[in-house]
């Protein structure tokens, strides 16, 4: 699948209210939706952690995601390709990762820090991404 076909969908997944993604936890500080959606935004972070949250659930294996190098991105990767996943579990997989976090933080507006709490409560995803970076 192009990950330019999701760009659409997910910024309009992240444009809701009571989503909104900000550097500071206040609402003077969000993100716009459609850069979070970008392939070299937060995208290749969402999709690493719904590829993660989709196996912990469902026992199924990977997204096929292709990540390369990208200094200038905010992650220091870009996604290119997903292989292995239809637009729609993606989709719903990003979802389920959103409402995580939402109910984690106990408030509408997350910040970059429970992103990375919520991935450190799943131990082993950053090992698991370190190795899939890898070896494509």
């Amino acid at each position: 699948m192009d990950v330019d076909d999701l760009v659409g969908p997910i910024t309009r997944l992240l444009s809701a209210p009571e989503r909104a993604i900000s550097r500071d936890g206040t609402l003077e500080h969000t993100f716009a939706p459609k850069d979070l959606a970008r392939p070299d935004g937060l995208l290749p972070v969402l999709l690493r952690m719904a590829e993660e949250l989709w196996r912990r659930d469902t026992g199924v294996g990977l997204f096929g995601l292709v990540l390369i190098q990208d200094a200038k991105s905010w992650s220091g990767y870009r996604i290119t390709r997903i292989y292995h996943a239809s637009a729609s579990i993606v989709l719903l997989a990003i979802d389920a990762v959103i409402e995580e976090i939402l109910e984690m933080a106990g408030q509408t507006t997350i910040t970059l820090a429970h992103f990375n709490a919520w991935i450190g409560l799943h131990a082993g995803s950053q090992e698991k991404l370190e190795n899939h970076k890898h070896s494509t």
